[in-house]
């Protein structure tokens, strides 16, 4: 598209087409996304329309041309963080409104007292450049240091070990979550501190033997998929194992948590374990592929966590 179109920016409305908005959704990030096979995301027209288009919260945004609408960008706040995270699509070839969008974001979050803006960006197993990567940064965005990716573990085919050593594992008392997110917060980690307050979130603790300080935490929530069927089933998803910088566990204290957490998995019945994990910790990582965690396409299911300021 030459030059700069004229186009008219609002909030959204109940009136708007959220059908279309959610195909526009997908259809974006098929655009951007190195996985030939993406279906898109799991978000339905109902949530969309639910989340973004209440005038009470002013958080969705279109960009028209022409009565046409080309694009839209949408804010969910992060009632722990404070900060935004965005969602958005917009018809190829009109790049040129996302700057306005983005810059109609940027108060919602500073309202709401946050200081960041973010987007994940699609991207291959271990690639640092791309051209998503490449058009947010020229809108302001920076790349996170490290990229995630999405694992699975088929409980089925687990290896249990034997004579498991449980030493200063257990549980965390309900009474500790708040102690948890703030630890988790001042070390990087808000992402994963937004979990604890999910009511299905189960929570693992490793201590230090001698302080008693939780030195390492492990994270799932479970739920039952297929229910009322005869194939009702119970996954664990967005298994997590953060280990605190201030103790230097080793990679034995590491795989212990890891494997408590996938035991204790399994005494609920859970069939899958899925992990979205960054790679910023390696030993992590590599302990759960040891542990049978894989993905056949992972090359291809990369996110790089990208944010401006506001």
């Amino acid at each position: 598209m030459e030059g700069k179109p004229s186009y008219l920016i609002r909030h959204m409305n109940q009136e708007d087409d959220f059908t279309q908005l959610l195909q526009m959704m997908n259809d974006t990030a098929k655009r951007f996304n190195p996985d030939p096979i993406f279906l898109g995301y799991g978000t339905t027209t109902e949530e969309l329309k639910d989340n973004y288009a209440d005038p009470t919260r002013n958080n969705g945004f279109l960009a028209e041309h022409d009565g046409e609408v080309i694009g839209f960008m949408c804010v969910s706040l992060s009632p722990i963080t404070r900060n935004g995270f965005i969602e958005f699509g917009f018809l190829e070839g009109h790049e040129v409104i996302l700057a306005d969008l983005v810059d109609r974001c940027l108060p919602v979050v500073r309202h709401n007292g946050g200081s960041k803006l973010f987007k994940f960006a699609f991207s291959a197993f271990g690639q640092i450049r791309n051209r998503e990567i490449s058009l947010w940064e020229s809108l302001g965005f920076t790349s996170g240091e490290y990229s995630e990716v999405t694992l699975a573990l088929y409980l089925k085919e687990w290896k249990e070990p034997e004579n498991f050593n449980k030493a200063h594992i257990m549980p965390a008392a309900e009474e500790e979550y708040e102690t948890i997110k703030q630890l988790l917060i001042e070390e990087d980690e808000s992402f994963i501190a937004e979990r604890v307050d999910n009511p299905k979130t189960v929570v693992i603790t490793l201590r230090d033997a001698d302080s008693n300080e939780i030195a390492g935490v492990a994270f799932y929530f479970v739920d039952l998929f297929q229910q009322g069927t005869d194939h009702e089933y119970l996954d664990a998803y967005s298994f997590t194992i953060h280990v605190r910088p201030k103790f230097q566990l080793g990679k034995s204290e590491i795989h212990r948590l890891l494997q408590a957490a996938l035991l204790s998995t399994k005494q609920l019945g859970v069939m899958h374990v899925i992990s979205r994990i960054t790679l910023k910790n390696f030993t992590v990582f590599a302990l759960m592929i040891r542990e049978g965690f894989d993905d056949l396409e992972m090359e291809k299911n990369s996110t790089v966590q990208m944010y401006k300021k506001v």
